[in-house]
Order: structure tokens, then sequence, then C-alpha cells
């Protein structure tokens, strides 16, 4: 079974699967294996190393996650101890997270813009014009080398046009 995505902040419930057989104990782990680091709750009830102080067991044995956040999406297994023996599932928590950009810094790059339409194929960027982010730098080199990149094969692909032309019209070149 698998909830509808959560905010940062709500509380999630996930139940304890239906049993035909009389459940006896019940085990919370985070993830989708029996690891004892992972274990939340022990079969006795009480926190396992997994357990972060916001997660409590309702009267059936169903975990309850308050103030849930982006550290808790993923899977979580229940390990049912039956009338009848051992079995397991898997319940999901997807969350949406409230994420909101950094604010940029204020525009220092004055009337210049930074493309700049004087290319002859459209468009050039104007390193002098970017605003110093250091990632939007980074992209903005990666985009130049990318373009002087280009350049360079174009020519090359030019050349090899204008090689292959000659030849084809005057036989072999010495």
């Amino acid at each position: 079974m698998s909830l509808d995505p959560l905010t940062e902040g709500a509380s999630a419930h996930l139940p304890v699967p239906r049993s035909l057989d009389r459940v006896l104990a019940t085990s919370w782990f985070r993830g989708h294996e029996v690891r004892p680091e992972a274990m939340i709750f022990s079969p006795e009830g009480l926190p396992g190393p997994g357990h972060t102080g916001r997660e409590t067991l309702d009267t059936q044995g169903s975990l309850i996650i308050r103030n849930v956040t982006t550290l808790d999406a993923g899977s979580y297994m229940v390990v049912l101890e039956t009338s009848r023996g051992r079995r397991s599932a898997t319940e999901q928590i997807p969350i949406k997270g409230n994420f909101t950009p950094p604010p940029l810094p204020p525009w220092q790059g004055g009337r210049d813009r930074v493309l700049s339409p004087q290319g002859p194929r459209g468009p050039i960027l104007n390193p002098s014009s970017v605003p110093n982010i250091p990632e939007l730098r980074r992209a903005t080199s990666f985009f130049l080398a990318l373009d002087s990149c280009q350049q360079l094969w174009s020519q090359l692909i030019l050349a090899r046009l204008t090689l292959v032309s000659a030849v084809s019209r005057f036989g072999r070149i010495a």
C-alpha cells in the first residue's frame, strides 16, 4: 500500500495490514530489509536504533510518524508475528518537499545583457555580464567551452568537405 504524498510537517499513519490470523507482535523497520540498525520498534514495542523520537505505535500496532520531513520519505517494513508464523509487508511514504529557491543576489550587470545578439550564429554568451554565483559561473564556463568545441568541429567538417571537393574535382592530391 502506498500513501498519497504528504507535505513536510504532516503526520504519516502506516497501518498494520489486515490479517486473518491473530497478530501477536509487530516490528517496524526503515527500508525494505530487516536490519537491527533500521529497527524503529521491536516486537515488544520498545524503540530501536532507527527510532527518532517522532514515531509512536497505536493500539493496533500501526506506525505513526509525526512532523515528517523529506528524510522520512521511502520504504517502511512491518513484520507481523501471527498465530501461524511470521509475515511482512512494505509501506511507502512519499513526501512533497517545501523547496524554496535561495534568493538571487542583486543584479550588478547594469544594462549589459548576458546574451548579446552580435554572433553570426545567434546570441553570444557574455561572461562578464553573468552574476557572480559560483554555479552560474561554472555553467557559463561549460557552455563557452562547448561552444568552442562546436566551432572547432564545424571548422573541421568544413575543411574535410573542402578536401573531399578538391579531390573529387582534381583527382589525387600530391
